[in-house]
């Protein structure tokens, strides 16, 4: 199978965009789709194979860059390249929970595209060599909760809830080991892929499981990790 990437470029400047594609398709890319808002880009996502996306944090629309790659990661597996302006280590943590792969700070150059490319080629391989799972692709959670690690979806009564990328990951980790602590270091590896985060990243993501899913038992247990209990 080739190694050639298919690129979508989100981005509201069409001179830094056509700039972007020019490299992109010098450097190999096999496709590469501009769009320059949120409605676009969701489009885009939906529609058409895309390995990865160079998306900027300023797009036109209702949704800034973060909270359309969001929205995008929710349903694809697509790796995310943001690019602004400035560095804001705020901003760039609440980036951290959806699938990215690299932070460009323009004005960025070749060098920076071509080592951006590598990274996903490098994951996309990765990816493709992971053993098959060999979990239940479904797990219940009493009689209510229902995830399904295919379709990427939890049900409660047959009800879709929302979660994002890393909710998930995170509520699956933890519905394979009912009543088991699992450790800190754990959650960080398997759902962050070892990436450096504040403490404060885990603790407000599972803040936010807890206000989706008010039912559910999880407990911190202090100093070592989450555990969650069925009853």
């Amino acid at each position: 199978m080739s190694e050639a990437l298919n690129v979508l470029v989100v981005e509201d400047e069409p001179t830094m965009s056509e700039l972007l594609k020019k490299m992109l398709m010098q450097l190999g890319c096999e496709k590469v789709w501009v769009c320059a808002s949120d409605k676009c880009a969701l489009k885009s996502a939906r529609d058409k194979d895309i390995d990865l996306i160079f998306m900027d944090l300023n797009i036109k629309g209702l949704m800034d860059g973060i909270q359309c790659a969001k929205e995008i990661t929710l349903h694809k597996e697509i790796l995310i390249v943001f690019a602004t302006s400035y560095s804001d280590s705020s901003i760039l943590e609440e980036a951290i929970d959806v699938n990215t792969l690299n932070y460009l700070v323009k004005p960025y150059g070749r060098k920076d595209i071509e080592v951006t490319l590598n990274l996903a080629k490098a994951a996309r391989k990765k990816q493709r060599k992971e053993p098959t799972n060999s979990s239940p692709p479904v797990i219940w959670l009493g009689d209510r909760y229902r995830l399904n690690t295919i379709s990427r979806a939890l049900t409660k009564d047959d009800v879709e809830i929302t979660l994002s990328k890393k909710e998930f990951e995170l509520v699956v980790l933890l519905a394979r080991h009912i009543d088991e602590t699992v450790k800190t270091e754990q959650i960080i590896m398997q759902v962050w892929q070892e990436r450096a985060i504040a403490a404060s990243t885990l603790r407000e993501t599972m803040t936010r499981i807890r206000k989706k899913l008010p039912d559910m038992q999880i407990k911190a247990i202090h100093g070592i990790g989450y555990r969650l209990s069925l009853g």
